[in-house]
């Protein structure tokens, strides 16, 4: 980590580190208090909670949570200290798998959702008995969940390369040397962000 911010960084953003932080803290705190409401509701209405168009929002409440509650803060600390802040190669790990799956997550868990609302709109009887919903709802679900966790646990927990901290220059998370692999990077830039994407429009 270097002393002190390069001023003439070709990445610098032209927004001010004191206006970031404070665009992103007001909304943060909101954004927590909204989120506990929402899933308070979501938990304790069994309507709510028993509906199955519901679950996969549940899931992404709780990751968003997840990400407001740890990322979001240290992005928070990065724009108050810029890169004069240190930290261990453990942190700096788990700051980045904690931003990346949260991300990539949510991303995927709405494409998910996107698929699952069709489903649950225009082929209901896919959904009608126990065994159906196991396969059709339950399944695809923890799917989402787990090969994302499992993902980013690899690639970043256990990285095939040495590993050189260095921070994003637009929000301080410690980027992975995985992704500098080319093929590594395509296939998660297409399998996590443009299909997704393309799935949710």
């Amino acid at each position: 980590m270097g002393e002190a911010r390069d001023l003439g960084n070709p990445y610098e953003l032209r927004i001010s580190v004191s206006t970031r932080f404070w665009l992103y803290l007001i909304p943060n705190i909101s954004s927590v208090f909204c989120s506990l409401f929402v899933l308070y509701h979501f938990l304790f209405d069994r309507t709510l909670r028993q509906a199955l168009n519901n679950h996969i929002m549940i899931v992404l409440l709780f990751i968003g949570l997840i990400y407001e509650v740890t990322s979001v803060p240290l992005m928070l600390n990065f724009y108050q200290n810029g890169n004069s802040w240190t930290f261990s190669p453990q942190f700096a790990h788990f700051w980045t798998f904690v931003d990346y799956l949260c991300y990539s997550t949510q991303i995927v868990g709405f494409a998910y959702a996107s698929i699952e609302r069709h489903i649950l709109i225009f082929h209901s009887n896919w959904v009608s008995t126990r065994k159906r919903r196991f396969w059709i709802h339950y399944v695809p679900l923890t799917s989402v969940v787990v090969y994302q966790v499992a993902y980013y646990f690899w690639i970043i927990l256990f990285p095939f390369c040495e590993e050189i901290l260095r921070q994003s220059p637009f929000n301080g998370v410690p980027m992975s040397c995985a992704l500098s692999n080319p093929v590594l990077y395509k296939y998660n830039t297409i399998a996590h962000q443009f299909l997704p994407v393309a799935l949710i429009i």
